[in-house]
């Protein structure tokens, strides 16, 4: 009703009316639409659901997406920072996501470009470093270095030539003098070839240049590197004169050696038949009543052994110089050893009227040692006592000491005799050295006591300590270790009664000595031979006597003896030439040839075959032993073969397996000796030059044990 009729809606009997009016320019009349309320209603409960359900479901696929995507994008931004920060970062590592081929694959891409660009980096530095050196090197060199073009023109010369040629008082342009004559045709070899010659000795303004040219290639030109070598070469020409000096020293040495030698068989020859027949003699004397021809008897027996005293001090004083002096190691009781000693020499303190004490500390227990060596050592002592005190105390103080370096075994020996100065002092221990002319003509003796005294403690690995006053005392204080291989670093082969037993064999020792053995005596002296035969016969062998080496060959044939006992020195055919024509024969070679000779000979004889090596005049106990020695048999059971060299090792070994042996290698003396100490072998094949220690060493050890 209104003048500008609008739209209007209503809601009659649960429906929703709208009236709309219409226009033709002017109101022409109303149009009225009717809707179901509960239709609407529906209508909008559905639009509800649906709009809630599309709601739910973008939720829901963000989330998803928003999970699946989360992994990735954060691999992305470590990837995109780890190669931000690669170039402050080389050789670091990003962690590979393995989620998808493609992050992987770019992980393991940034991974690799990282390591490639520490590996150039460190090839660059390095590169760098050396251009560095190389191009600081002439400048801070401390040697000599030129630049020379192919006119050998100097184009440069480093700091240190300029300084060295200054302290020279030499001109650069003097400095062409100092090359090689040959420099030009070195220069031209040079930049031709592009190598380097080095070791171009030149001698100017006395000195000694070593020069080294290396070309250039881009620059055409030549470094050339001076060294002065003078110093050098003046020790090398000093270390020659030295070694010509040494050489003729050995010579000097070896002169006196085989002098001594030669005297030891004039004067051994002579006396080993009155020492020997003095004794036959006066035993002969004794039973027939004929006192006083016994005791003259007596009297030459005693001066010959006196004599043969002196010429063994002689050859053990050369023997220790030439460093040959063998030890002989074994346990030894050192209660019993002094005892020993003291029973020795006694009567030497009776007879100027001096009292000798003894002083023995608790627990002395026992020491490995040379026993032989030390009882001399000790004897020297007590006697030098005895014989320069009249009258007087001599006291033997003995005690053992726990140091640092092991257990030691003190001997003193103090005497209120006449005493020593101070000059006599440093002089004791030389060989030949006495007192004054006064004191050898009253007190005697040779001046070799002490000297091989001291040497003989050195080589046992100690040594002996002196001091007295003149007129008031001398003590000599001995300090000697209570294992003498440790000290001495002497090799030892196993010594036990056991280990002999199953070394030698207990029965075939048995069976051999349930026969009577034959001994060949073979020598051109026939009091030897007859004081040989003595001896061995008094021992159950029979013995056979040869008067030549031509002979004994004879009778070896057709004897065939048990042991063959060889004197060195005979007409006509000597005792090398027997032993050479025994070990020739096939029937003969497996014979047991023990060597009597005055000469010390022993590698001679070890190295042409001879089972044992004695000396003039031989000792009765010790010719028995060695006899007996050689009767044992040993279990054949392996070879032991010794050489360090792996070639010559492996070839012994299989030329002696291939013929049914069984062969046990050893490198060493050290090894051999542990093989030694498994299993005894029926034969060693021996390298007489090892390593470790002389073959001809390793022989006397064994012989001895």
């Amino acid at each position: 009703r209104s003048t500008q009729p609008v739209a209007a809606s209503a809601t009659l009997n649960g429906q929703l009316v709208e009236w709309q009016p219409v226009f033709l320019g002017n109101l022409i009349g109303w149009v009225r639409v009717a809707f179901s309320q509960a239709q609407i209603m529906d209508l909008q409960t559905r639009m509800f659901r649906d709009n809630a359900l599309y709601g739910i479901a973008v939720i829901a696929l963000s989330l998803l997406l928003l999970l699946f995507l989360r992994r990735p994008i954060r691999s992305i931004a470590r990837y995109t920072a780890f190669a931000d920060s690669l170039q402050e970062s080389w050789g670091s590592q990003v962690e590979v996501d393995a989620s998808s081929r493609e992050l992987e694959k770019m992980g393991h891409a940034l991974n690799r470009a990282s390591l490639s660009l520490q590996e150039q980096d460190a090839v660059i530095s390095q590169a760098i470093g050396e251009l560095q050196r190389l191009a600081e090197f002439p400048e801070k060199s401390p040697y000599l270095i030129l630049s020379v073009d192919g006119q050998c023109r100097i184009e440069y010369i480093n700091p240190r030539g300029t300084e060295m040629l200054r302290e020279l008082g030499v001109a650069q342009q003097d400095l062409k003098d100092a090359l090689p004559a040959n420099v030009q045709e070195l220069i031209a070899k040079c930049l031709e070839t592009h190598e380097t010659t080095q070791n171009v000795e030149v001698s100017w303004n006395d000195r000694i240049w070593l020069w080294t040219f290396a070309p250039v290639r881009r620059l055409q030109i030549v470094h050339c590197y001076a060294l002065d070598i003078t110093r050098r070469k003046r020790a090398e020409h000093a270390a020659q004169a030295a070694l010509v000096d040494k050489l003729s020293a050995d010579k000097a040495n070896r002169a006196k050696s085989q002098f001594l030698a030669n005297m030891s068989h004039e004067l051994r020859t002579p006396l080993n038949a009155i020492i020997g027949y003095s004794e036959m003699l006066a035993e002969e004397a004794n039973d027939s009543g004929a006192v006083q021809t016994a005791s003259d008897l007596e009297k030459i027996r005693s001066a010959g052994r006196h004599l043969l005293s002196l010429i063994s001090e002689i050859l053990d004083l050369s023997k220790i110089e030439a460093g040959r002096m063998p030890l002989h190691l074994e346990d030894s009781d050192v209660a019993a050893l002094i005892e020993d000693v003291m029973v020795t020499a006694a009567p030497l303190a009776t007879k100027n009227g001096n009292v000798v004490s003894i002083t023995c500390g608790e627990h002395l227990g026992m020491m490995y040692t040379d026993t032989t060596k030390v009882r001399q050592v000790l004897l020297n002592l007590l006697s030098n006592a005895c014989k320069f005190t009249e009258g007087g105390q001599i006291s033997l103080t003995v005690g053992r000491e726990n140091r640092g370096d092991g257990e030691w075994l003190v001997f003193e020996v103090l005497d209120n005799g006449i005493g020593m100065s101070p000059d006599q002092l440093a002089r004791l221990f030389e060989p030949f050295a006495q007192g004054d002319t006064s004191t050898t003509r009253k007190y005697g003796g040779t001046g070799l006591g002490l000297a091989i005294s001291h040497r003989f403690c050195e080589l046992l690995g100690g040594h002996i300590d002196v001091d007295s006053l003149p007129g008031e005392y001398t003590r000599f204080t001995v300090h000697l270790p209570a294992r003498a291989a440790a000290a001495s670093e002497k090799l030892t082969l196993p010594s036990d009664e056991t280990a002999r037993q199953k070394r030698f064999g207990a029965d075939s020792t048995t069976e051999r000595r349930n026969r009577l053995a034959n001994v060949l005596v073979i020598d051109d002296d026939d009091a030897v031979r007859d004081l040989l035969g003595h001896h061995l016969s008094e021992e159950g062998f029979v013995v056979h006597g040869a008067a030549s080496g031509a002979d004994g060959l004879q009778q070896a044939r057709v004897l065939r003896p048990d042991v063959i006992i060889l004197d060195v020195i005979m007409p006509q055919m000597d005792g090398w030439a027997v032993l050479r024509a025994l070990k020739a024969n096939p029937e003969l070679a497996t014979l047991p040839v023990v060597m009597l000779s005055v000469l010390g000979d022993e590698e001679l004889a070890y190295a042409l075959g001879a089972q044992d090596y004695l000396l003039k005049p031989v000792d009765r106990d010790a010719l028995t032993r060695s006899v007996k020695r050689q009767l044992r048999g040993l279990p054949r059971e392996s070879i032991l073969v010794i050489e360090d060299d792996p070639d010559i090792h492996a070839a012994l070994a299989k030329a002696l397996q291939t013929r049914g042996y069984r062969v046990v290698c050893a490198d060493g003396a050290h090894a051999a000796v542990e093989q030694l100490r498994k299993q005894p072998p029926c034969l060693i094949v021996l390298d007489l030059v090892t390593p470790s220690i002389d073959g001809f060493e390793f022989i006397s050890m064994l012989r001895a044990q």
